[in-house]
């Protein structure tokens, strides 16, 4: 969901997970699994839009 509310606003973003080439998922179990990736002169935007996101998603 957060690659999409990104990508809505023109924020490059892509999902980044290391499942050992989808031989080995059942290792990602509680280590968080995957990561958001945004390109480095993104960072501070995307992260404002999505606090703006969860904090609109309190509110509801």
């Amino acid at each position: 969901m957060a690659m999409g509310i990104l990508q809505s606003q023109g924020i490059p973003a892509a999902v980044s997970s290391d499942d050992l080439g989808g031989i080995g998922p059942h290792l990602l179990f509680g280590t968080g699994g995957a990561c958001l990736v945004v390109p480095g002169n993104y960072v501070e935007q995307a992260e404002m839009l999505l606090r703006e996101y969860d904090k609109q998603s309190e509110e509801t």
